[in-house]
């Protein structure tokens, strides 16, 4: 009687399997993100930041408490480690507890000597949120010194720019996120919106049909992946 073998084989790449999860996490595949997460801490149980990725998905998937014991349990053993300090942010920032999640991003960025340009994204996001544009606009302008190649960088100074009322200094920037990242739907949904307010509506129309357009893209891959 022949029996199953778990593949064992030598070309089985813990580094690919954790590409995979990365890129289910950046496109909002979760489930399928802990499937290869739980896969690759089977051959790196010792990973900080499988573990923290995993805690990720969790806090995405709505388990808040699954992922603030593995947040608790990795800081606790690892005191020093900054990206803790960032995802446990995450989720104060998840449940709109914006002061505690900036305490939590300070501790990170302190522990990185100010040299990791997420953690200063992140700040400014947060301080977005609590209205603080002025102080946002400098996190954010730190962040894209540190990673100029940032689509997501140019998109939220963008938000911070309209918020100031330049427009046309907001439309510079979403034109840079798309040009790094031409499938991000929410920038042109974002630079339709920018250019309603400059009375451009016939280019606001096309910015729209293209967000709806990628977006039912992504919803069909989505089906198409179910139905397999």
């Amino acid at each position: 009687m022949e029996t199953l073998k778990l593949n064992t084989e030598k070309n089985v790449r813990p580094a690919d399997i954790y590409e995979n999860a990365v890129t289910a996490i950046q496109k909002g595949k979760y489930e399928e993100a802990l499937h290869e997460l739980n896969m690759f801490l089977l051959f790196e149980p010792e990973s900080i930041d499988g573990i923290l990725k995993k805690g990720l998905c969790y806090l995405y998937l709505d388990k808040v408490e699954m992922a603030a014991h593995i947040f608790d349990d990795v800081r606790e053993n690892n005191p020093n480690h900054a990206h803790v300090y960032a995802c446990i942010a995450e989720l104060f920032k998840l449940q709109y507890e914006f002061d505690i999640a900036i305490d939590f991003c300070d501790k990170a960025i302190r522990l990185t000597n100010d040299g990791e340009s997420d953690y200063n994204l992140m700040l400014s996001e947060l301080f977005f949120y609590k209205l603080d544009f002025d102080t946002a606009f400098t996190y954010i302008n730190k962040a894209i010194v540190q990673c100029p190649h940032s689509e997501y960088c140019y998109y939220w100074r963008a938000l911070i720019l309209s918020r100031f009322e330049k427009y046309d200094s907001a439309i510079s920037d979403l034109n840079k996120a798309i040009a790094l990242y031409p499938e991000f739907a929410e920038a042109y949904r974002q630079r339709a919106s920018v250019r309603i307010k400059l009375n451009d509506v016939d280019a606001a129309l096309k910015d729209i049909k293209i967000a709806q357009n990628l977006e039912m893209d992504e919803e069909n891959e989505l089906q198409h992946i179910a139905v397999l």
